[in-house]
C-alpha cells in the first residue's frame, strides 16, 4: 500500500511538472490526457485509478479530459490505438512495456510517462534511468534484486539451493 501511495504521488508531481510544458492555455481551456493500456489486469487498472483519483485532487481537476483506452491484447488494435491517441490527445500515459513501447513508435514529442514498466531502458523508452534523454518518463516497477535476496536470506538462513523460473 505505501509503495502505491508513493507511486501515486511521484505520478502527480511528473504529470503537474508536464502541465507546465505544455503551450500557454487559458485557465479553463481543456487539458486532453491519453492513457494507453495493453490489456486488462489488476494492477495495470489499479493504476489507471490511482492517476485518476490523484489528479481529481489537483488544481487542473476541471480542465482534464480522459482518454482511456485498452487494447484487449491485441497487438493490432495497440498500434491504431496508440496513433489515434498520440494524435488527439497533450499528455500520453502508458500502462505497461507494450504500450510504452506502441506509443514511443508512433510519439517522439510530445510528454509521455510511462507506469507498470519492469525495464524501461532495455524496452528502448529511456536511455537510463537517471537522465531519460527521451520524451518519455515514469516509474519502474522493478523490485531491486539485493533486497529480495537479503530477505530470502533473512527468512530462510539454512537455505542451501535456490531455484527460479523465468
Amino acid at each position: 500500500m505505501k509503495r502505491l501511495l508513493k507511486f501515486i504521488s511521484v505520478c502527480l508531481l511528473i504529470m503537474t511538472s508536464f502541465m507546465q510544458c505544455l503551450p500557454s492555455t487559458k485557465a479553463a481551456e481543456e487539458i486532453k490526457i491519453g492513457i494507453l493500456q495493453f490489456v486488462e489486469h489488476d494492477a495495470f487498472d489499479a493504476t489507471v485509478r490511482g492517476l485518476k483519483e490523484r489528479m481529481e485532487t489537483s488544481e487542473f481537476k476541471d480542465q482534464i479530459k480522459w482518454d482511456i483506452q485498452n487494447a484487449q491484447g491485441d497487438n493490432a488494435s495497440l498500434q491504431s490505438i496508440s496513433e489515434r491517441i498520440a494524435r488527439d490527445n497533450d499528455l500520453l500515459i502508458a500502462i505497461g512495456t507494450a504500450a510504452g513501447q506502441a506509443l514511443a513508435h508512433v510519439e517522439s514529442q510530445k510528454p509521455v510517462f510511462f507506469a507498470a514498466v519492469t525495464a524501461p531502458v532495455e524496452a528502448g523508452l529511456v536511455k537510463s534511468l537517471d537522465r531519460p534523454e527521451t520524451n518519455f518518463t515514469g516509474t519502474s516497477n522493478l523490485a531491486p534484486i539485493d533486497k529480495q535476496v537479503e530477505l530470502l536470506v533473512n527468512s530462510f538462513p539454512d537455505i542451501k539451493t535456490v531455484g527460479i523460473l523465468e
